[in-house]
């Protein structure tokens, strides 16, 4: 076992790189981003963590500081990684770790815009409030909604009321903000009822 300190937790990873490390893989992956903003091939003298085909293994180099990217280079952004990593977690303490470590990413609220921290905080609280809809957590959901940019949206609104019920409720106000010169307005109050069609209500 190959163990791993990750904001002040530290984690005990198999030392093997199969699908139950995909969770750790991905949190490890965002940890590294928010230190070093992005990924380079030329190294320093640190060391890392890699999966390997036969295991994990260690090697003597870590990426140089370089502006932050998408997940380092992927076509995925750190909020989205880290949230299929709790979604593919192998256990509740591996996925509670992965999403405290989202809000540490994210921080404290940021009322300011055109910040690219403030960006990518509204970020994280759109993926930390899917995960905690999908988990039918109210005050989980709470905690995140705080965190996106727009959280008195209708996306949130039928999100939260998977969690408590009767979505119904919003009827009226789907048609009052309805605007036939805005398609924001429909894509948010699909992609809200989206999560009831396809999952149901939690109670």
């Amino acid at each position: 076992r190959v163990r791993v300190r990750v904001s002040g937790s530290t984690l005990s990873v198999p030392a093997r790189a199969d699908s139950s490390n995909l969770a750790v893989m991905a949190l490890l992956e965002a940890a590294q981003c928010a230190v070093y903003g992005g990924v380079s091939s030329r190294a320093s003298s640190a060391s890392q963590l890699s999966p390997q085909k036969n295991g994990w293994q260690r090697s003597d180099s870590v990426p140089r500081r370089e502006p932050p990217s998408r997940s380092c280079g992927s076509g995925l952004s750190r909020p989205e990684i880290m949230a299929a990593g709790a979604r593919l977690a192998p256990n509740e303490t591996v996925r509670r770790r992965v999403i405290e470590t989202m809000y540490e990413l994210a921080g404290p609220r940021q009322r300011a815009s055109g910040l690219d921290r403030a960006f990518e905080q509204a970020d994280f609280g759109y993926a930390l409030a899917e995960l905690a809809m999908e988990a039918c957590d109210l005050a989980e959901f709470d905690r995140a909604v705080a965190l996106t940019a727009d959280p008195d949206s209708l996306r949130y609104a039928l999100w939260r009321h998977r969690i408590t019920g009767n979505a119904g409720v919003l009827a009226s106000r789907i048609r009052r903000e309805a605007d036939a010169d805005d398609t924001h307005h429909v894509r948010t109050a699909l992609e809200g009822y989206g999560a009831i069609l396809q999952r149901g209500y939690c109670a």
